[in-house]
């Protein structure tokens, strides 16, 4: 989840909220640079940080203007 937010009152929060709260059971990895941890999840701080293919779905939860950039990085990971 790129973007994540720690606070579940934000639009970036409630994802990971949602996911903790009915016990999701894959594997989440929140990105976000100003983090070490969310929810008990360890951030990375950039989608590059990640293997190559190791994501099969991102959620893009950025102000506008950097979302473009966010999608070009998942392309490049894979």
């Amino acid at each position: 989840m790129v973007g994540a937010s720690g606070d579940p009152r934000r639009p970036a929060g409630r994802p990971l909220e949602y996911l903790h709260r009915y016990g999701y059971p894959g594997r989440v990895v929140p990105v976000n640079p100003h983090r070490t941890a969310i929810n008990g999840h360890r951030t990375v701080s950039r989608l590059s940080a990640l293997e190559p293919g190791s994501v099969d779905t991102a959620l893009v939860v950025l102000p506008a203007p950097l979302v473009l950039d966010a999608l070009r990085e998942a392309e490049r990971i894979g």
